[in-house]
């Protein structure tokens, strides 16, 4: 199993702290399932992004998240459209084939 040790930073209630997570898809950005920083019985995994290059990873906002995350995906502006707009399939719980996408857009500008 591939893990990750990292500085998490909860976006919600602004708490940080140290832990490890799995690798659930890893590209320019990453996903990684791991435990926030104070758990609690009702939400004791969480999933995180990374960039690469950013010293922090993030989790992606529940309340603000089609903002939140149009912002994260700026530099792909047709995904970052769709989020904004909550397009069917590019809200939260599609996080992973969010970034998929994102990933595959991000190696094919790198190859051109």
């Amino acid at each position: 199993m591939d893990y990750l040790n990292c500085m998490f930073v909860e976006t919600i209630v602004g708490t940080a702290g140290w832990g490890w997570a799995t690798v659930v898809v890893r590209g320019a950005v990453s996903v990684y399932k791991g435990k926030t920083p104070q758990p609690t019985q009702a939400n004791p995994d969480v999933l995180y992004c990374h960039r690469e290059g950013e010293k922090h990873a993030i989790i992606p906002p529940i309340l603000t998240f089609a903002n939140a995350m149009a912002k994260y995906f700026a530099d792909y502006p047709e995904l970052s459209a769709k989020i904004k707009d909550r397009a069917a399939g590019y809200r939260g719980e599609n996080i992973e084939a969010i970034i998929a996408e994102y990933n595959e857009w991000k190696e094919r500008q790198q190859n051109l």
